[in-house]
């Protein structure tokens, strides 16, 4: 159980840095354009897989960064599985 926790945390960082990349910021320029609330050695942290991310710091990062999107954090192979986008 343990391998596969590590395993999504991996997953899920390397996702952030690709959204946050794709957004052409450094993790120094996130710290500075959230006026300190996202601090760079945490979301580097995030990234790594170094340091658990709860859902609703994800949701606020994802809020926080413009372009980010839900479904980008789910590969083709994913998508072609059958998983269903669930509205509230």
């Amino acid at each position: 159980m343990e391998a596969i926790k590590r395993q999504a945390a991996q997953e899920l960082g390397a996702r952030l840095r690709i959204i946050r990349k794709s957004q052409k910021m450094s993790l120094q320029e996130v710290e500075i354009k959230s006026h300190g609330h996202w601090k760079a050695v945490v979301i580097g942290s995030y990234e790594r897989a170094d340091r658990a991310l709860s859902v609703g710091k994800l949701a606020e990062l994802l809020h926080f960064l413009p372009s980010a999107n839900f479904f980008m954090f789910f590969d083709a192979k994913h998508r072609k599985s059958g998983n269903k986008r669930i509205d509230s």
